[in-house]
């Protein structure tokens, strides 16, 4: 990934995860330079939040069920009822 300017908020059927719009890049002098266009909350909050665009809910189960067994202290947020 290249990144040369930070980007600002963004919401498309081609980015629907704001987790994964977090980045860190080189800053090209040593550094690093972070992009967050929604933010760090759920990131250093350790909450997973379901997204029912990206996968259906057995799979959203089956990883949440076998991250919280490898690290105990995330937040793991339930499936929205609406898409049950």
């Amino acid at each position: 990934m290249h990144c040369s300017r930070p980007s600002g908020t963004f919401w498309t059927a081609e980015t629907p995860d704001p987790a994964s719009a977090t980045t860190i890049c080189s800053d090209g002098h040593g550094g690093v330079t972070t992009y967050a266009p929604h933010g760090y909350g759920d990131l250093f909050g350790r909450n997973v939040v379901p997204n029912p665009v990206l996968a259906p809910r057995e799979v959203y189960l089956s990883k949440t069920l076998r991250w919280s067994t490898e690290w105990p202290s995330l937040n793991i947020h339930p499936w929205p009822a609406a898409n049950v």
